[in-house]
């Protein structure tokens, strides 16, 4: 995987990694290609990698990034 940003593209501020949290639990993200289809079965779609989250210390600005399954 290709190095994430450790600058903010908006203020200059260093970001540093954040957990989503919803509903009061931690779910790693995870994404799908656009064009996957649903599994038959399970209406699930197939995962092909996750989610990192960024946030930056001056101004908040939070950054998401694909990581691919084949770099995990």
């Amino acid at each position: 995987m290709r190095a994430l940003p450790t600058e903010c593209a908006e203020c200059r501020g260093p970001l540093r990694p954040i957990h989503v949290i919803s509903g009061g639990s931690h779910k790693e993200l995870l994404y799908s290609a656009g064009e996957a289809v649903r599994h038959l079965w399970s209406s699930d779609f197939k995962e092909d990698g996750r989610i990192v989250a960024l946030m930056c210390g001056t101004c908040g600005r939070v950054k998401l990034y694909a990581e691919p399954e084949s770099a995990v």
